[in-house]
């Protein structure tokens, strides 16, 4: 393999490498994320004004798509009352009723933070990270193969 063969072949190990890093970092920010909402949530009751339901489209052949769902409530805390605030799909809004009276989790320093369950339910926390060990280690094996692998040309 020629010198510039084996160059781009190389950064192409560093970007693989680069992704790898970068999804480690953020798993573990997510972790953190997700260990001080539960450290910090206090119960509230909430009124659910509305829930909205929209069609996310996926760029692929099939153009298949799922149902996305967000909820709009209003509740008081400490005498303040915070009105139509959102509850995106992924903090449970699929399980709310408009016109109900329901218990959601809030951050006791964020109040407007909400979700429908305080505990982390383990739904794939851990799959960036693994992926970013494998991209990491792919890049390694790439940049090592690139310089001091035999190639066979």
């Amino acid at each position: 393999m020629k010198t510039g063969d084996k160059l781009i072949v190389f950064f192409a190990g560093v970007i693989f490498l680069i992704v790898g890093i970068v999804l480690i970092n953020k798993s573990n920010g997510w972790k953190e994320e997700e260990k001080d909402f539960n450290k910090n949530a206090r119960e509230v009751a909430v009124y659910v004004n509305e829930v909205k339901s929209y069609r996310k489209w996926h760029r692929n052949k099939k153009r298949s798509s799922e149902i996305k769902y967000k909820a709009y409530v209003t509740y008081e805390i400490d005498g303040k009352t915070y009105s139509n605030i959102e509850i995106p799909d992924n903090a449970g809004a699929e399980y709310l009723t408009e016109g109900t009276n329901v218990m959601l989790y809030y951050h006791k320093d964020k109040p407007t933070w909400l979700r429908v369950e305080k505990e982390d339910n383990g739904d794939g926390s851990n799959v960036p990270k693994v992926l970013g060990y494998v991209f990491g280690g792919c890049g390694l094996l790439i940049m090592y193969l690139a310089f001091f692998g035999k190639t066979g040309y």
